[in-house]
């Protein structure tokens, strides 16, 4: 039960929280290794520097002309948990994170660390693992609850209706 309500949980937030087109997310979802061209779509939209119409490409264009991606990859290239982290952390630029993140403009590595400290992901995962997307949009979810402010949250009134 518990595993259905966060299932539901963030697929609601996701679907809120970014207006994405409904094909995008369910193949992110259902992807067993979440791609830079899928978590870059995720972040641009969510900065307003692409449309939800976007492809995966012009989202990962959109993010390394910001310099939020470091490298030119190709948008189907299975992303790290650390690089991912980076793209992640980068979403919110009010999150200073720590004294190496905001000396490094959260490099992949202290961004990584800094997702571990605020208790985003475990202690003992892997930077280079890959994860699912399902678990992608998990960690998404975990860094909205942490890094946007409570006031700015989406809330559900008693019918089931964004506030």
């Amino acid at each position: 039960m518990k595993k259905f309500i966060s299932v539901i949980f963030i697929l609601f937030s996701a679907f809120c929280a970014f207006a994405q087109s409904a094909e995008m997310m369910d193949q992110i979802i259902e992807a067993d290794k979440v791609t830079y061209g899928q978590i870059s779509y995720l972040s641009a939209v969510h900065q307003k520097l692409v449309g939800d119409e976007a492809t995966e490409e012009e989202a990962l264009n959109a993010l390394l002309n910001v310099k939020h991606l470091s490298k030119s990859v190709l948008p189907e290239t299975v992303i790290t948990l650390e690089d991912l982290s980076c793209l992640y952390l980068k979403m919110w630029p009010s999150v200073k994170g720590g004294f190496m993140c905001r000396i490094t403009n959260k490099a992949p590595r202290y961004a990584y660390k800094q997702l571990q400290e605020d208790g985003i992901l475990p202690k003992n995962s892997d930077p280079w693992n890959t994860v699912s997307g399902f678990e992608a949009l998990n960690i998404l979810t975990k860094c909205m609850m942490t890094y946007v402010p409570e006031e700015e949250r989406m809330t559900l009134n008693d019918d089931g209706m964004e506030d």
